[in-house]
């Protein structure tokens, strides 16, 4: 969903080429600039809102010149989801989490890095006791996977949870399972 732009709302180029903001949405904007962008680019475009100075990374997905008037091109971009000030921050999503009116699934996504790293450090104090002991390669798995995870959950948070982030912590979450599960097999094989 796109809005009409009203009224003048003007946005900068990193190289400090001033761009008309033709069209805006929380994904792409439509820029009327004085100099061709490079297709495929990945550019800083800072448009001031209320007057306050916003910064967004955007990839030029259409640059095109204008017939009318001549000497303009047409600059369509994509924001990549590390510029989300357009569309959310990080404060206004943990905000809504904590809303009252958020559904339970919405505030698990609080609780889960607690838990997660409540499991861990039960897991942690199960195999590295193991792993001294017998240089279990499993333990040694589980210790490895488990700071993996913590590492990609923490990168995902922080880069408000891209695609392929998400897939990876769900892989990860799924080998440790795997692990864990072989881990305590092994264990109990033993006994």
């Amino acid at each position: 969903m796109r809005f009409e732009v009203v009224g003048t709302l003007r946005g900068t180029l990193v190289v400090m080429e001033p761009a008309t903001v033709v069209n805006i949405s929380a994904t792409g904007a439509l820029l009327h600039t004085s100099s061709p962008v490079p297709l495929g680019s990945v550019q800083t475009l800072q448009v001031s809102i209320d007057g306050q100075p916003t910064r967004v990374t955007a990839r030029v997905k259409r640059a095109a010149p204008l017939d009318d008037p001549p000497g303009l091109y047409a600059i369509g971009v994509e924001f990549l989801p590390v510029s989300a000030p357009i569309a959310h921050s990080l404060a206004e999503g943990v905000r809504s989490d904590f809303s009252s009116t958020a559904s339970f699934l919405i505030r698990l996504r609080i609780i889960h890095p607690i838990l997660a790293l409540a499991a861990g450090v039960v897991i942690a104090l199960i195999a590295i006791p193991e792993f001294k002991a017998r240089r279990t390669p499993l333990a040694g798995w589980l210790l490895g996977l488990f700071v993996m995870q913590i590492a990609v959950g923490a990168a995902s948070i922080l880069l408000q949870a891209p695609l392929p982030l998400q897939l990876l912590h769900l892989l990860i979450a799924d080998a440790l399972w795997i692990t864990l599960v072989l881990f305590t097999a092994e264990a109990a094989v033993r006994k």
